[in-house]
């Protein structure tokens, strides 16, 4: 758990390398992330929102907006 930020720097560096394919498995994987880890949703929220703004195909934008709303709907302390 204490590694989930670090990690998520680190894939921040290299998702405007990748193509949207792997993008979208990168946030499954954050959503998975998210919901085994509940505590660290303010840092894996982030940055999903920010790779909302980001360029990409609207597959990638809806698997970001599904993945904000599972968290939201299963992580009580992100309805705030």
């Amino acid at each position: 758990e204490s590694s989930v930020e670090r990690l998520v720097k680190q894939i921040t560096t290299f998702m405007s390398d990748i193509s949207d394919v792997f993008k979208i498995e990168v946030v499954r994987a954050v959503k998975g992330l998210c919901l085994t880890y509940p505590a660290k949703y303010k840092v894996l929220m982030s940055f999903l929102s920010t790779n909302l703004r980001e360029d990409g195909s609207a597959d990638f934008k809806t698997e970001i907006v599904d993945a904000l709303v599972l968290i939201i709907a299963l992580v009580p302390a992100a309805k705030e």
